[in-house]
């Protein structure tokens, strides 16, 4: 069950499409992890509660994390222009049409949402430190909300603060 459902056993002709479905299953569990801080830390009352105990390590699992989600994106835009375009014949089986197809997108959407929704907040949250004069942990931001960084030039503290509260509920 384990080489089916992580290893994407039956994939066996298609590597890259089990590639990817398993870069989405393990971008949705480790999500988990960055959500267990987020939830704690609104119970706490703390921000970013796993960063001084880990260290160093806590940048580079976030860049991890980032990379993957990433990746996770790649992948699920790709696995909905299949399902939704022409796509495999696999996936026009009658016995997945109706709810089941619906599922599928739904999932795949809820997905890049999610992931789109941990990107921004990193983005929001580092231009609201740098924007507020605040001196940084790090000399650089984390890799993949680095490169949205732009996003937010010319946003107001108070809105960078706002739009990454909203992305952490989110996550």
């Amino acid at each position: 069950m384990a080489r089916v459902a992580l290893g994407q056993g039956k994939m066996g002709p298609r590597p890259l499409a089990a590639a990817m479905h398993l870069i989405v299953y393990v971008g949705f569990v480790l999500i988990n992890i960055e959500v267990l801080e987020i939830v704690l830390d609104g119970i706490l009352g703390t921000h970013r509660l796993l960063r001084e105990p880990l260290g160093g390590i806590y940048d580079g699992l976030m860049n991890f994390f980032e990379v993957l989600g990433f990746l996770v994106i790649v992948a699920c835009v790709v696995f909905l222009a299949r399902r939704l375009g022409s796509g495999p014949d696999r996936l026009k089986h009658p016995d997945l049409a109706g709810w089941p197809q619906r599922d599928a997108v739904n999932i795949l959407v809820i997905e890049i949402v999610l992931m789109s929704a941990l990107l921004l907040m990193n983005a929001a949250e580092y231009q609201q430190l740098a924007t507020s004069g605040q001196q940084l942990a790090t000399s650089s931001p984390w890799w993949i909300s680095g490169l949205l960084l732009p996003l937010f030039g010319g946003w107001s503290t108070s809105a960078l603060s706002a739009f990454a509260k909203i992305g952490r509920a989110h996550v």
